[in-house]
């Protein structure tokens, strides 16, 4: 314990002057982020007809990265003091809510399969109730817990998937996005498959 006080504490340390430093450049944070929003605009109105067009965007596509490199720099910089600070608290908690956290599940679990087989024996005892065969007393109601609510709701599992019918099937989009990428070249489409269209796209890449 002593050891991730330790650790703690130091965490903190690094917190507080990452947050300091944060401070000092607010301002010319938020005053830059309006400067970019009319970068942006400007540059969605870009049109590319010629060759030089295109060397002018790909300038500016180095400038911009250069500039979101050295802003993530500093981003990073205030964030993972941050983060190893929260790091440093979970694994001081840590030991004691999860074991906490599956005693609750366990208890829930348990509450859960009590209260079905109550309304289990309800429902039976009913019947025999109606057929004469058991006395009112046999409807025995299922005690209510204090503090402690539970709602019976349907959910489900499926046994026969191809049974399944289609309205609860979802696309495979990974598995289409494989597909795609093993094209065998960038103007020899993939292999047809039934319902997809396959079409080209440009990514770019900057270093």
């Amino acid at each position: 314990m002593g050891a991730r006080a330790g650790r703690l504490r130091a965490a903190v340390r690094r917190v507080t002057t990452a947050l300091a430093l944060r401070d000092a450049d607010r301002e010319a944070l938020r005053a830059e982020a309006g400067e970019a929003q009319g970068t942006v605009a400007t540059l969605e109105a870009m049109e590319l007809a010629s060759p030089e067009d295109a060397a002018l965007a790909g300038d500016l596509l180095h400038a911009v990265k250069d500039r979101w490199k050295e802003l993530e720099a500093k981003r990073t910089s205030v964030t993972q003091p941050i983060l190893a600070a929260k790091r440093a608290v979970d694994d001081l908690f840590r030991p004691v809510q999860e074991p906490l956290a599956r005693a609750e599940r366990v208890l829930k679990g348990k509450i859960a399969a009590y209260t079905l087989a109550c309304q289990a024996a309800q429902a039976a005892a009913v019947v025999a109730v109606g057929a004469g065969d058991a006395p009112v007393t046999a409807i025995v109601p299922t005690p209510v817990l204090e503090g402690v609510g539970v709602r019976v709701l349907w959910t489900w599992e499926v046994i026969e998937p191809d049974m399944v019918p289609r309205r609860f099937l979802m696309v495979d989009h990974a598995a289409l996005a494989k597909h795609a990428a093993f094209a065998d070249t960038e103007r020899t489409p993939p292999r047809p498959v039934a319902g997809v269209r396959f079409f080209r796209r440009g990514q770019v890449t900057v270093r």
